[in-house]
């Protein structure tokens, strides 16, 4: 078996790969695969798999596969392809854009120096103000350095041959680090009874003459209905480690480790409040809900004044979304700006709302992403980099406040509009999208009154 993968870097085609045995039932597409390009490792992207291949040199075998569930679907494959197409990335930049940052795994290498020898060779050189000199003047100093910080230090893009050079004669050695992901899963020490109550208040008083402190942790955990994480417990009781090690060495608990999801909360709070949709509300509900009801791509512009209620015609649809099965996205443009928009879609659908923005730390993003992979988040809400959620069988995307300027990605490559993107998005997945604001952008009340997109008014 082989399988066509894309890297996040500025080459057009796909590379081909061996699968090896061992991993040929966890390659599919949409999985992340680590695999050996050029004298460095790499994460890419698995785009298509194959059973045979007419090249004929020596093809490299991917090492690993991070994934157990695909990132994206052939739909979503689709929508990637036109992003670069149409913003001029390769297909491997724009797929980037699916993934949490820290959760890829590549080499980089490192550069251990002989600190004697080279200053030997710099004391030799020091009357030259050549590259080589102020390469052995750094490497004298410092016995272990990266590429990037000699590349810095140096000003000089030949640093790979001036390395190659000194390590033929010993002054340095050249190595390969594969560094792993920086965010991983939390998993937490918790504690449980290994026994039977009645087991365990028999074996007490015989535990008391020994430890009075072993008797405390047994009566909490006599006291609990499930798992405690060890250092609650510890905390709670006022024990040591050593007590709880204790026990486990007698076999009356059982210290194990398990998942913990770590979850983003926000600041603002507000009141759940039932709030019934006006007439205007309802035939705009209606007319949107349409295009839901018979999966037809449809690019609706809602031009309401500030307080018309659009966020409860966004929560109205949303419901009536998750009712036939289907999730939508939600975007907003700062996350920091609209935190009643955020916590009002928290009220409404609970721990069915996945956030992903940049306030939340790596492994809240990281723990967010996989939940919605995992199908457990029906609605994801968020600035720009939502639209690139992981997220299956979308039947409605809504891009608050359209005409911001924060939509658009104007620092990495690919450099987009996220809005156009939702519309193109929501065209791969026969589902409408709405646009809503006070002030529409120029060109969206254009298109919809030259019918291009439906105006829906609310006053």
């Amino acid at each position: 078996m082989y399988c066509q993968v894309v890297f996040p870097l500025p080459f057009r085609k796909a590379f081909t790969y061996s699968i090896p045995e061992e991993l040929i039932d966890l390659v599919k597409v949409g999985v992340r695969v680590v695999a050996p390009f050029g004298k460095r490792v790499l994460t890419g992207f698995v785009v298509d798999t194959s059973k045979s291949t007419e090249l004929k040199d020596k093809i490299k075998s991917i090492r690993d596969v991070l994934d157990e569930n695909p990132i994206f679907d052939k739909t979503a494959l689709k929508f990637y392809e036109w992003i670069s197409e149409y913003y001029l990335s390769s297909l491997g930049e724009a797929l980037k854009n699916s993934i949490p940052y820290g959760t890829e795994v590549e080499s980089k290498k490192r550069i251990v120096s002989d600190k004697e020898f080279c200053k030997e060779l710099f004391n030799q050189e020091r009357k030259k103000s050549s590259a080589r000199a102020k390469l052995l003047e750094r490497l004298s100093q410092k016995e272990v350095n990266s590429v990037s910080s000699l590349h810095k230090e140096i000003k000089n893009k030949n640093i790979y041959y001036l390395l190659r050079s000194l390590e033929k004669i010993g002054a340095v050695s050249i190595l390969d680090e594969i560094n792993s992901a920086k965010v991983r899963v939390k998993k937490v020490k918790h504690i449980k009874l290994s026994k039977s109550k009645d087991e365990v208040y028999s074996l007490i008083p015989e535990i008391e003459k020994k430890s009075s402190r072993q008797v405390v942790i047994l009566l909490e955990l006599l006291s609990v209905q499930e798992p405690a994480t060890v250092s609650e417990l510890l905390q709670r009781t006022k024990s040591s480690v050593s007590s709880v090690n204790g026990l486990a060495k007698k076999g009356l608990v059982e210290i194990f480790e398990k998942e913990v999801e770590r979850v983003y909360t926000e600041t603002y709070k507000e009141e759940f409040k039932e709030i019934n949709p006006t007439e205007m509300q309802n035939k705009i509900i209606e007319k949107v809900g349409e295009s839901i009801d018979k999966n037809n791509f449809e690019t609706f512009l809602l031009h309401g004044v500030t307080g018309s209620g659009k966020t409860q015609v966004y929560i109205e649809l949303v419901k009536k979304v998750i009712e036939q099965g289907k999730n939508a996205i939600i975007l907003v443009p700062e996350i920091s700006l609209t935190p009643q928009i955020t916590f009002r879609f928290f009220n409404y659908f609970k721990n069915s709302t996945a956030v992903l923005h940049s306030r939340m730390s790596l492994g809240e993003r990281y723990d967010s992403w996989r939940k919605i992979i995992a199908g457990k988040s029906k609605v994801v809400i968020g600035p720009r980099s939502a639209l690139f959620a992981p997220l299956q069988n979308i039947g409605l995307i809504v891009i608050d406040e359209e005409h911001d300027l924060s939509y658009k990605q104007q620092e990495l490559v690919p450099k987009y509009h996220a809005r156009d993107c939702a519309i193109v998005r929501a065209k791969y997945s026969n589902c409408p999208v709405l646009l809503g604001s006070a002030t529409p952008s120029v060109e969206s009340m254009y298109n919809a009154l030259s019918g291009k997109y439906t105006l829906l008014e609310l006053p």
